[in-house]
């Protein structure tokens, strides 16, 4: 988004409790990770403009993928319009929701709300079904034969 409105959605969602950090330039988005990662501060979403007028919105996430090397963090995506193109861009780079523009922030903010109850209850309920079956794997044939 413009700067205005890139200010606007960072201020209304610190408002709320969260650490928001904004790279406004393609060439910061390394530099705020790698603070990120000294600080131990960890993202839990990432959401990128893809319709951006001075630069392609999926070089930035491109860039953003490269720079975090693996972790797996949720990336959602908002844009006045989703052309064919960008919707198979959006699944290549496994984007986990997006948002169309214009939308009021309290939208932005349910929305992103919505997607990290999502995952956390995803992780936890993960975590119950592993280690529920733990015990199985521990008393397998196969595990007891490999020791």
């Amino acid at each position: 988004p413009d700067e205005r409105a890139r200010d606007a959605i960072k201020l209304h969602l610190e408002q709320r409790g969260a650490v928001v950090h904004t790279a406004g330039l393609v060439e910061k988005i390394p530099t705020i990770i790698a603070g990120s990662n000294v600080s131990g501060l960890h993202f839990q979403i990432i959401l990128v403009e893809v319709n951006l007028p001075d630069c392609y919105g999926f070089f930035a996430l491109r860039k953003i993928l490269d720079t975090l090397a693996g972790h797996k963090i949720p990336i959602f995506v908002m844009s006045h319009g989703f052309s064919s193109f960008a919707i198979r861009q959006m699944v290549r780079y496994r984007v986990m929701g997006y948002l169309r523009k214009p939308f009021h922030l309290k939208d932005l903010e349910d929305f992103l709300v919505d997607r990290v109850n999502f995952f956390a209850q995803q992780i936890i309920e993960m975590e119950k079904r592993n280690s529920a079956l733990n015990p199985l794997v521990e008393a397998s044939p196969i595990k007891i034969k490999a020791a």
